[in-house]
């Protein structure tokens, strides 16, 4: 049996492409609405594997799976909760990983249980006609926006509201209006309620 620890979260969910990855101590791959599979070369060219789910403790913050033809037994242990939301998504029937109407490409990714970036272009055709950024930097978050005018501010608060993201600055509100399917509008929901802005 194998044990590993997640310490960093990315969820990276790609309409276009038909392709969503969570990677939370391994990297589980789904493409074209076939089962989450596991990617044994995360950081190169994608070698996918079968991967069967045993188990999702939340209590003791843990999953169990099976990895490979000849099956190897893992544990992925974490202390943070964004990295349960992953489990999560990977043990749940997500069944579509593409819709025509869905145009809003996502890029997660959280150090520990701190967001580092949130990035969300909303591209059709492949044309990118609105993107929003959120970054940490220096202990405070920061927006840009390259439309209709390039800005880049601190953030003072946002919010996910239904399927709007608020956003207020020093001196700027605006709001980007979602385009994604229920479930991952509804993971976007859990993941908000874990970001905690520098006071």
């Amino acid at each position: 049996m194998e044990q590993i620890e997640a310490k960093d979260f990315l969820f990276y969910y790609n309409p276009n492409l038909e392709e969503l990855i969570v990677s939370s101590g391994l990297k589980f791959m789904k493409r074209n609405n076939d089962g989450f599979k596991v990617d044994l070369n995360p950081h190169g060219q994608p070698e996918l594997t079968t991967v069967d789910f045993i188990n999702l403790d939340i209590n003791k913050r843990y999953l169990e799976c099976n990895i490979g033809k000849e099956p190897v037994h893992v544990t992925i242990n974490t202390c943070f909760q964004i990295n349960m939301l992953g489990f999560n998504v990977v043990m749940s029937a997500w069944e579509n990983t593409h819709c025509t109407m869905e145009l809003d490409k996502i890029d997660l990714f959280f150090t520990g249980d701190k967001l580092e970036h949130l990035y969300i272009s909303k591209v059709n055709n492949y044309n990118t006609i609105d993107s929003i950024r959120i970054f940490e930097e220096d202990n405070q978050y920061y927006v840009v926006k390259n439309r209709p005018q390039f800005i880049r501010e601190v953030i003072r608060n946002m919010s996910l509201r239904n399927d709007t993201l608020k956003i207020e600055s020093q001196s700027n509100c605006f709001n980007y209006k979602l385009d994604t399917n229920d479930d991952v509008l509804s993971f976007l929901h859990s993941v908000f309620k874990l970001i905690e802005l520098p006071k």
